[in-house]
């Protein structure tokens, strides 16, 4: 594989709005898998910094939990045109984060854009259904409502939309997520400018 070589990068992780470096400083270097070069260095998140982002995920909950639905699906559409006007930028870090090639990592990216389109459509959903029961003539209705902070978990060699999709079902359902894809799969450049609560 090549790839156009880029001077060394750190990145922070991004908690209430705000990047942010790991609480003790630390940061953990990541290698090309082929040629063994250091390219980026990551925040080595500790128990401290999963805290940051969990309370700031659960004081966003409520927010969120009760944003319009048009809201909601303006953010994911933007979010959409963020990855697609990125596309090269992220295909290229991932490329060289997980060792995939160029081409692969660049149909992830138009994949990550049609599933934040799509999603938008999800939050117009009837969000419950009705429910046989077991009493002549009458019937019960399940009603979804969200939870809370869910914890998303994907490798870090894994296919970006799975870093996506553990996010963006929870998320689209009105609840708030806590995303630790173990590194940052170029998620962040759709975080940095959609605006969603973190």
């Amino acid at each position: 594989m090549t790839s156009t070589q880029i001077d060394v990068k750190d990145y922070r992780y991004c908690a209430d709005n705000q990047w942010r470096q790991a609480k003790d400083n630390q940061l953990f270097e990541v290698h090309e898998p082929y040629s063994g070069a250091l390219f980026a260095r990551v925040a080595a998140g500790s128990r401290a910094d999963a805290r940051i982002a969990v309370d700031a995920a659960s004081k966003a909950f409520t927010g969120w939990s009760e944003t319009a639905p048009a809201e909601k699906a303006r953010l994911f559409l933007r979010a959409a045109e963020i990855v697609k006007r990125r596309r090269s930028e992220i295909a290229e870090v991932l490329a060289r984060e997980t060792g995939s090639t160029i081409s692969f990592a660049t149909f992830q990216q138009d994949l990550v854009a049609a599933t934040l389109q799509q999603v938008a459509g999800w939050v117009y959903l009837p969000k419950g259904e009705v429910l046989e029961t077991n009493l002549p003539g009458t019937h019960s209705i399940g009603v979804r409502r969200p939870l809370g902070v869910v914890a998303c978990f994907t490798p870090w060699n894994g296919a970006n939309i799975l870093s996506w999709r553990a996010v963006i079902s929870p998320v689209a359902a009105g609840n708030t997520a806590v995303s630790a894809s173990i590194l940052f799969k170029g998620n962040s450049a759709a975080i940095e400018k959609t605006k969603f609560p973190t």
